[in-house]
């Protein structure tokens, strides 16, 4: 199983790598390999599913709030989206931000003394990046943080397909849509609702800016599908499509739950496929980048309990290598552009960081030989 048909399973289609997913094709993947079994097994018969990952991160936030809960203790390395979710979230949340390390993990000791100080009043927000589980070092302060009066929370949305996401306590929140091609989905697990929320099926005359983000997410797709294809449409259609849907989700300050067609979707996700297919690319890309110079992969292993949400790399001149590979026709997403509340004055580790940091995809969409013309491309334009 493949998110949408890729160009070189299309006779005629446009080869590209990365960008967004088209529409996610129905499969006969069993029940007990999809993404929506996987997700019930993780969450033990309390799950929430929503329009987005931030709606579900909120609808925890809000929850937490409403248990005396008020200082967000989470990397300083993270994604705008998260911070956005504290809005409309009960509470003006006080943010407390770590430091990280080189490998982009936030600082085991900073966590420490933050959660001690924060007591029963902090919500820990353990992030782990990439697909990767966090360091022993890390594990164990935030096993102190709960230890000593605070609440963990984990963002796995890079980590939702790994194994070692089974053992992470506390509730736990992703972004479903960052892996396939659903139009939307965010999912809470552990948050004490017990139950599945579905939204309405959007329709012209509904006007609120959840119901639009998902049409014109489901639009955008369709028309990428199509172009990938080869068949019919423009690139810069399902581009200003796409893009208007992430304005429309900016304008959303409630839960709203996920749409009929992304909660079926969800059990058309062959995450074993999913998984296989990300592990196989990680390994063929990671042994493609190692003698190039300039380049520096963050986790040189992969171990057996990782799938890889990509293959992170810091790379000298970011700028101009990815502008190059985009005119190539390969698209690789930061992760992430600092957020203003993360100045430089206060982060210069980070900042640094964020200045080289590159994600090279290495989804289910592809397979060794996209791998193998990835490989070329850097070694052609990284000098």
């Amino acid at each position: 199983m493949t998110s949408g048909s890729s160009p070189e399973e299309s006779p005629g289609g446009r080869r590209s790598i990365g960008g967004e997913f088209p529409l996610q094709d129905p499969s006969d993947a069993a029940p007990s390999s999809t993404l929506l079994h996987q997700l019930e097994q993780l969450a033990a018969g309390d799950l929430n599913l929503f329009a987005s990952g931030r709606g579900a991160l909120r609808a925890l936030l809000r929850a937490q709030a409403a248990e005396g809960r008020d200082t967000l203790i989470l990397p300083g390395y993270i994604c705008d989206s998260v911070l956005r979710a504290t809005k409309y979230a009960g509470i003006d949340w006080r943010l407390r931000f770590l430091h990280v390390t080189p490998t982009l993990e936030p600082d085991a000791n900073e966590l420490v003394a933050e959660s001690r100080r924060a007591g029963a009043r902090g919500l820990v927000l353990a992030v782990p990046l990439f697909g990767f589980d966090y360091s022993d070092a890390l594990r164990e302060a935030v096993r102190d943080a709960r230890d000593h009066g605070s609440t963990v929370a984990w963002d796995l949305t890079h980590g939702l397909f790994s194994d070692w996401a089974e053992q992470c306590e506390g509730p736990r929140v992703a972004s479903l849509r960052k892996w396939c091609g659903l139009p939307d989905g965010g999912a809470l697990l552990g948050g004490g609702a017990q139950m599945v929320h579905v939204m309405g099926r959007p329709s012209g005359r509904e006007i609120g800016p959840a119901a639009r983000f998902v049409r014109l997410r489901l639009d955008g797709m369709g028309l990428k599908g199509a172009w990938v294809s080869g068949a019919s449409g423009s690139e810069d259609a399902f581009l200003r499509l796409l893009q208007h849907a992430e304005r429309e989700l900016d304008g959303v300050r409630g839960t709203p739950p996920i749409s009929p067609i992304g909660l079926s979707l969800t059990a058309s996700v062959n995450a074993v496929e999913v998984g296989h297919r990300r592990r196989l690319n990680y390994n063929v890309l990671l042994d493609g980048i190692r003698s190039i110079p300039g380049i520096r992969p963050l986790h040189p292993d992969l171990p057996a309990a990782v799938c890889p949400f990509g293959l992170p790399v810091l790379i000298d001149d970011r700028d101009r290598v990815r502008a190059r590979l985009a005119a190539g026709r390969a698209f690789c997403p930061v992760h992430w552009p600092v957020p203003a509340s993360v100045p430089r004055s206060d982060f210069p580790e980070i900042h640094e960081l964020a200045g080289r940091a590159l994600t090279l995809p290495v989804d289910q969409r592809y397979g060794p030989d996209d791998m193998a013309r990835l490989t070329t491309m850097l070694r052609s334009v990284n000098h």
